[in-house]
């Protein structure tokens, strides 16, 4: 709580912020205005950057030799849909070429001789009732001895499940409702008879439904080796796993080249991402899982076959790289009609590139555009009635500057060009009123007729070259935006001055909060001395007017 005034009676408070209103305030603008211009210097110096590392991108583009002999290739597929995918190189020729696809390369498909199943009972309402049923159940593992379990009038439906989970080398289970019992292991075959009716419902041959299974105990240990093409990888089985935990370590193996395992209708099916004819997926270690035990193959690798110009050319994989000199080749379906007259082709032309090079050359243009018309903003602009509106940088010479440079790079001619294809103007670029470009597009394509010439212009001539208007134009802007240039400089000046600035505000406070602490004081003294007078004048106050009294008597 203030209580300065409290004495003398007088508003001294806003006296005091008054006098330091006064003192602050015309410095502190002095810095807001100068910090402000500063800021949008540098926002100014930010954007010119910017679009003139665009512009550099762009002439980048153009400076690249190959760009004016490498081939390109036009891919027409037909109306069923994409056959290939084409890509081209440095060694592409002109040409054209009918692509028919034969075959897809295909990887190798295995498939186990066994197949793992279980047996499933009708569904029961209450698994703990007793289900007044008695007799004799016996189970049979392939050929092996036969194992009984008896069943009494009193037993329930998890009873039995009990009972028959206690043999050796059989899992029984209730699931829903329904009783459930496998032969553990891959494809052991189990068979469950009765000669008492009432176990009728229990039995292989009675009311269980066979069913695939892969979650039951496989019981199978050791290493697994997976081997095609010289790449390999091992899965390792402790003995607890289910067939669908051997899938998953298998698809999950760290080491796995492209091996995918799955169980289908009880059956092992493991296949192959490796293609090529001889590049078969070999599985050995244990015998229930080995491709040399009990798993068979079911499609072996093939390779990918084409026709190219009735040619026919084999590969271990889709993609063919030495088919045709200078292009890739990637197969992507089977040709509708392979083998016979009315097959579907893609077809390929090869020829030079004047639409990659016309579209680099229209985006030099825009990029040059865009630069000069914020270059013409940063400068400040003129509305209709002639009012002018200052930009971020209308007292810095740097645009002007730039502008000087701009106009002489655009505007020169390049040596070793060919005559009437020297100049930007000669190919249809002419500079407007307003220092952009406009495009004459007649005169673009037919510079684009001649390749070559296009490239001595911009490129030089020869394929490491330097000598084109595009390396010229990009070593002269990196002078401005490169980490040591023109412009980095500059920022880095405005930046000192903004941290200036910043110290400017900070001594500034200091010496107004000291002026406070003056007037203070000052005024402290002064609220004191007066509520003394004050207390004074209250006490001599009514001896005057006593006297004055007397006086008058």
């Amino acid at each position: 709580m203030n209580f300065l005034g409290i004495g003398s009676g007088l508003d001294l408070s806003t006296m005091l912020e008054g006098l330091v209103n006064v003192a602050a305030q015309p410095k502190v603008e002095q810095l807001g205005k100068r910090e402000i211009q500063t800021e949008d210097s540098l926002s100014g110096l930010g954007i010119l950057k910017s679009l003139m590392s665009d512009f550099q991108t762009a002439a980048d583009d153009l400076k690249d030799a190959s760009l004016f002999t490498t081939m390109t290739p036009t891919l027409t597929q037909p109306s069923s849909g994409d056959l290939i995918k084409i890509e081209s190189d440095t060694n592409a020729v002109a040409s054209s070429y009918d692509i028919e696809v034969v075959n897809l390369a295909s990887g190798s498909k295995a498939t186990s001789d066994w197949r793992s199943v279980m047996y499933q009972s009708d569904s029961f309402v209450d698994t703990s009732a007793a289900l007044g049923k008695s007799g004799t159940l016996s189970f049979q593992i392939d050929s092996g001895t036969a194992v009984d379990i008896t069943v009494g009038a009193g037993d329930s439906l998890s009873d039995i499940k009990d009972n028959i989970a206690a043999l050796s080398g059989i899992g029984a289970r209730i699931t829903d409702g329904r009783l459930e019992y496998y032969a553990e292991g891959t494809g052991q075959a189990l068979t469950v008879t009765s000669s008492d009716a009432d176990m009728s419902s229990f039995t292989t041959a009675g009311s269980m439904s066979e069913k695939a299974a892969s979650a039951k105990d496989a019981n199978l240990s050791g290493t697994l080796s997976f081997a095609a093409d010289g790449k390999t990888f091992d899965v390792s089985l402790t003995g607890d796993e289910t067939l669908d935990d051997i899938v998953a370590a298998v698809n999950s193996a760290d080491d796995n080249f492209g091996v995918i395992a799955n169980i289908i209708d009880g059956r092992l099916v493991y296949q192959s991402s490796v293609t090529g004819t001889g590049n078969d997926l070999s599985v050995t270690g244990i015998t229930e899982l080995a491709t040399t035990g009990d798993v068979s193959m079911t499609s072996p690798a093939s390779d990918a076959e084409i026709k190219v110009d009735g040619v026919s050319i084999t590969n271990d994989s889709n993609e063919f790289d030495s088919a045709v000199a200078g292009l890739t080749i990637t197969a992507l379906k089977q040709s509708p009609g392979t083998g016979t007259s009315d097959v579907e082709t893609s077809s390929v032309t090869v020829g030079e590139n004047t639409g990659d090079v016309k579209s680099k050359v229209q985006a030099f243009a825009s990029a040059y555009n865009k630069l000069r018309e914020t270059m013409n903003e940063l400068k400040g602009t003129v509305d209709e009635d002639g009012n002018y509106t200052a930009g971020k940088l209308s007292n810095d010479p740097i645009v002007r500057n730039v502008e000087s440079v701009l106009n002489s790079m655009i505007t020169q001619q390049v040596g070793g060009a060919d005559q009437g294809m020297d100049t930007l103007y000669s190919i249809g670029l002419e500079i407007e009123s307003d220092g952009t470009l406009a495009t004459d597009s007649d005169r673009l394509d037919d510079a684009l007729d001649n390749l070559e010439g296009m490239q001595k212009l911009f490129a030089g001539a020869g394929a490491v070259s330097s000598d084109g208007i595009a390396d010229l134009i990009s070593e002269q802007v990196d002078s401005y935006v490169g980490i040591t240039g023109i412009i980095k400089g500059q920022e880095d000046s405005f930046q000192e001055q903004l941290d200036d600035l910043e110290e400017q505000y900070e001594a500034h406070s200091r010496y107004i909060e000291s002026y406070r602490e003056t007037l203070q004081q000052q005024f402290t003294a002064l609220d004191t001395s007066m509520a003394r007078m004050n207390a004074i004048m209250s006490q001599i106050q009514p001896q005057l007017a006593a006297l004055s009294g007397i006086s008058s008597s």
